[in-house]
């Protein structure tokens, strides 16, 4: 990869699969639309990070689904296949390497969060000069954000949480605490897991659409807009 610069940004992704994102979504909608929803996530969120002067790197699953991303995405960005049995090994080992190249400070976002604030991201980069980590809590109990620095980097942070629940987030906390991680918490923000989550997003954002505009473009396109609000 080679680390010129200081910090690295890492974004978290599935491969847009049918069938394979987005499966609480797809239990209540047409596999087809959330596939097609997916894929503005990943844009939307791509073209927020783009702007922030760092680097990105898509951190991938399944771990062959590099090809994937490069039929559909421009080659400007490095792939990084995740690797481990669990969530939270594959996200300290994404960290692990990112380190090893040299760079210095890394920020880990998922890709639920189409609309996140580009400031949220700044503001995880300016605090972790004065924290062991930062982490943004999401709405609902696990976080959609974490970031280190390479001497604080810490991968007890990842072993023993019950990934996928409403713990997460304080089972982390938990973790920082007893290995004397000083965090910083950003403002929390909503993951976008289940309808409910997909309507309160676009509460959220119709009015102004400046935010995740492929996504809220798409939804509107497949009439979802109108038959849910």
């Amino acid at each position: 990869m080679g680390a010129p610069e200081r910090r690295v940004i890492l974004v978290f992704v599935r491969a847009p699969l049918l069938g394979r994102v987005k499966t609480r979504l797809a239990s209540a909608l047409d596999e087809n639309l959330v596939l097609g929803l997916y894929r503005r996530f990943i844009l939307d969120l791509l073209e927020m990070v783009d702007g922030l002067g760092a680097p990105v790197i898509l951190c991938h699953t399944p771990a062959d689904a590099g090809s994937v991303f490069h039929r559909w995405l421009p080659h400007r960005y490095t792939m990084l296949p995740q690797e481990g049995a669990h969530l939270g090994l594959r996200m300290a080992r994404a960290f692990e390497a990112v380190f090893a190249e040299g760079f210095r400070e890394a920020i880990l976002i998922g890709s639920d969060s189409p609309d996140l604030p580009s400031d949220y991201v700044r503001k995880a980069f300016s605090d972790l000069p004065d924290a062991d980590a930062v982490i943004g809590p999401s709405t609902d109990g696990g976080y959609y954000l974490i970031g280190f620095r390479s001497d604080t980097f810490c991968p007890a942070l990842f072993d023993t949480v019950a990934w996928g629940t409403p713990q997460v987030l304080d089972e982390t906390l938990a973790i920082a605490n007893a290995n004397h991680l000083r965090i910083k918490l950003l403002p929390p923000w909503l993951d976008i897991d289940d309808v409910a989550d997909l309507t309160e997003f676009i509460r959220r954002n119709n009015a102004n659409r400046s935010s995740a505009p492929r996504t809220l473009s798409y939804l509107e396109e497949v009439n979802f807009i109108n038959n849910f609000l």
